[in-house]
């Protein structure tokens, strides 16, 4: 979803890190830092905004990665797309992750 919002290729998706991820103030918009992408010739990077979807939580991109990096944890620091998930029970996970 977040990819689809941002108008992300795959490869600057499966780069992201929690570190290129800044929440704003207030819980109204995601900022995204793509340091390197297939368009970008001189590596400078790019920052890309999302805003908040009022009419629809579920298709809400600032809700759904709210949700997605408290699913990941406070401690995790790697890849936005882990190789599986750190904590708990898989099933209320994503239960918590659709609500």
């Amino acid at each position: 979803m977040v990819g689809f919002y941002g108008a992300f290729r795959f490869s600057e998706i499966n780069r992201l890190t929690t570190h290129e991820v800044v929440i704003s103030p207030g819980n109204n918009a995601v900022a995204i830092m793509v340091l390197k992408s297939k368009t970008d010739q001189y590596n400078e990077g790019r920052n890309r905004a999302l805003s908040v979807n009022p009419y629809d939580a579920l298709l809400c991109p600032v809700s759904v990665t709210l949700k997605y990096l408290s699913l990941l944890g406070p401690q995790y620091a790697g890849n936005m797309q882990p190789r599986q998930i750190p904590t708990g029970n898989l099933k209320m996970q994503i239960l918590f992750f659709m609500s």
